[in-house]
């Protein structure tokens, strides 16, 4: 039996790139996103399809509460 948590996270954090970078980040290059916050975000991994593609399942490890 497969199971998921799936649960919302927010956090407020200052970037210094437009909005236009960071989406273009958040959307095509997701597994840079720990070497931009590697305090908070450990790792960002790849399990089933293409980075930037709809339908892809990527595993976010991150610091929660710290």
């Amino acid at each position: 039996m497969a199971c998921s948590q799936i649960q919302k996270v927010e956090a407020n954090v200052h970037i210094n790139a437009s909005a236009q970078q960071f989406h273009h980040v958040l959307c095509n290059r997701t597994h840079h996103i720990s070497n931009i916050l590697p305090q908070k975000i450990k790792s960002v991994e790849l399990h089933k399809g293409e980075w930037g593609t709809e339908g892809s399942i990527i595993c976010w490890n991150y610091l929660h509460g710290m």
